[in-house]
Formats: C-alpha cells, structure tokens, sequence
C-alpha cells in the first residue's frame, strides 16, 4: 500500500520458531465462539481459536509460485526465503492461484531510479500506466510517455532508513512487488525480514478487483492518502499484514501467540491522545464504539478509517486484536472473502454481513465490548 513504512510500531518479538502441533488443554477448557451471538460469552477462547485455525491453514500443502527476482545495481538479495514466504501467504488464498509469477524487485535508496526503469521496462507502458493511475502517483493519458525515474512500487518514506514495500496485482497475470533492502541489514526478529509475504497478500486480494476492473483510485488530499471506498478499511487491510507476517514465520507456541496479541492491544495505551482523541479522550469502551462506527468508513474526512495516514497506526494495536477475533469466527481465510464481494460491488457492510452472517452495525458493539474486556483484562 502507497505511504506506508512496513516497520511502524509492528517491530515485535518473533514469535517461536518451532511450533506445537496442538493448542495447550488448559488453554481449550472453554468453548471457541461460533459467532458473534456467544463471541463475549467465549471470549477468553478467541486467541487459542483464531491460533488453531490459522495453524491448520498454514499446514495445507502448496506448490511455491514462480518467482523472478530483480536487484538493483548496488542492491544486495537480503534473503533467500522467498518461496516459502510466498507460499505462506498463499495458503490462506480461498481461489487459485492468480498469478503465472511474482516479480520481485529489491531495492536500495541509491538505485530506487534504475529499480523503477526496470520495473516500467517489465511492466511494459500499459500496465505501469494503470499503476501510476490508481496510486494517484501521476494521472498518465493513453499517450502520455511513462515518467523515468520512477514508479509507485519503488519509493522511501523520510529521510531515514528505506524501509517500504509495495504490491501489485497486474492485469497481465503476474504479481509485481517492490521491496526495499535498508542499508543496515534487517535482523531476524525485525518484520521487515518477511515484507515479501506481506505485499504478497496486498497483490492476491487486489487480484480480484483487478479480474473484474473494478480496482478503483487512491485519493490524495495534501498529506493524506484515503484507500478506494469499495476497499475494506485501512485499518483493516493493515491489520492482515501482521496476520501474514505471522503465517510467515510461523506462530510458534500458542502461549507466545497470545503474548504478542496481548502486547499489541496494550499498546492503545500511548495511542489514545492526539490524534485519536477526537473518538474519545482516552482509550475506554466509548472510545472504542466511536471508532468502531461505520460512519467513519468515507473518504472525506481526515479521520476516515480509509485515510492510512490517519489510521495506520491503529492497525497495529487495536486493530490486528479485531482481526484476531474476525480469524477466530471465519478462519485467516475472511480477508479475501471480504474483498471478493466487494470488488463484486458489495459495500463493506454488505460483504461482512455476506462472511459473519450479521452487519457490521450488529457486531460492532460486541467486538467493542470484547476487545475492552481483553485490554482490561490483559489475556
């Protein structure tokens, strides 16, 4: 996704590297929710279920997709785990395989020119004219020349460390990622390390808005950038990366899993002032029913849940705990469930009531009350 650093706030512990096959018998005492009518009532069963389905998915058995990798001049390969990273985010992909291969291209902030030649050159002038337009990057008539130089997948953020990732579902059947090498080298518990599973996922969900021309722009209004309306929020569609980060690594020990999830929600401890308080003045259960109204959902306002430089940040605390329980009902499976019906032309509130069989105007005050007993409560 445009504008956004793949490291914010998310540099978390790397969660075990060995796995246990099932969730702890102390953990699974009590009954998983089935849906939002006993989600409170088994609330204390979200983590240990949303762990357990996710667990199953990743053990499916996937060929890797096809890969091409493409350096920059002086860009060194960071790593050589591509394929099971990919696949990772794969598994989770309720159709087909989209895509006939992936095109990776690394790049440091000294070759982000040639990178960007290189990827109009493969993209050719059709389909880099398509992503320069839905970015919001350049607006590209038919026989405008492509700008040298530069193209939405390769861009840094700051002054600072490059440290951004970018994917593309193109038309011509391949999926098209740009992910930047920083010039100290990402160690191994830094999720930057699996940044390629994580626009990997991005690409696999625009797949379906790209097989039905439905793939609307991106809106820019000075420093904000607000997603396409027909999109889940932001916010959302955040949250998956940690999701995929994850599946990426592998969850490791559900009592790991759950530390982590813990430790993210806790984190709305600090975000609750400025910005954010114009839900509430601190973080509390009528903050979260603000936030968590629909009417939020727009692209007019500043703090639209579509505007990722308003609600980036949330998608790393409270927002990945409302993933969570989303994984919980449904399996990791519900994000691309949501955008396929709503690059059909359903609304988000269509498309959720369509996965969870309730509007999200019905579930949204349990999932308020559920993620404030979890911050309180701490597990």
């Amino acid at each position: 996704m445009l504008k956004r650093p793949n490291t914010p706030i998310l540099l978390i512990m790397i969660l075990a590297a060995s796995a246990a096959s099932l969730v702890p018998a102390e953990a699974r005492a009590a009954q998983a929710p089935t849906s939002f009518a006993d989600l409170y009532q088994n609330r204390h069963e979200i983590a240990a279920e949303a762990w357990a389905k996710t667990n199953k998915v990743l053990k499916s058995n996937l060929p890797s997709p096809k890969i091409q990798i493409f350096l920059g001049p002086t860009t060194n390969l960071p790593s050589k785990a591509q394929a099971a990273d990919l696949t990772a985010a794969l598994k989770a992909f309720p159709s087909p395989n989209p895509f006939s291969k992936v095109d990776i291209f690394y790049f440091n902030k000294q070759d982000m020119a040639a990178s960007s030649d290189q990827v109009n050159k493969e993209m050719g002038d059709q389909e880099a004219r398509k992503i320069f337009n839905q970015r919001a990057w350049a607006q590209l008539g038919p026989n405008d020349p492509i700008p040298q130089g530069t193209n939405p997948l390769i861009h840094c953020i700051g002054s600072g460390e490059c440290t951004t990732g970018e994917g593309w579902a193109g038309s011509d059947g391949v999926a098209y990622l740009g992910l930047s090498v920083p010039q100290t080298p990402y160690t191994k518990d830094n999720p930057g390390t699996k940044v390629d599973a994580v626009e990997f996922y991005h690409a696999l969900w625009q797949s379906y808005y790209v097989a039905r021309g439905t793939l609307q722009g991106a809106t820019i209004d000075g420093p904000n950038w607000f997603s396409s309306i027909n999109t889940p929020p932001f916010w959302l569609q955040v949250s998956g990366e940690n999701q995929t980060f994850y599946d990426a690594v592998g969850l490791g020990t559900y009592v790991n899993y759950e530390k982590t999830m813990v430790g993210l929600l806790q984190k709305m401890k600090y975000l609750a002032p400025k910005p954010y308080s114009v839900w509430g003045a601190q973080f509390d259960l009528n903050w979260l029913n603000n936030f968590l109204d629909i009417s939020n959902f727009n692209v007019t306002s500043v703090t639209s849940w579509q505007n990722s430089s308003f609600s980036n940040n949330l998608a790393f605390s409270v927002g990945t705990n409302i993933y969570q329980i989303l994984v919980a009902l449904k399996g990791p499976q519900f994000m691309y469930d949501l955008t396929n019906s709503m690059s059909q032309g359903s609304t988000f509130d269509q498309a959720f009531q369509k996965e969870f069989g309730v509007s999200w105007t019905t579930a949204e005050p349990t999932i308020a009350k559920t993620i404030w007993d979890e911050y309180q409560g701490k597990y």
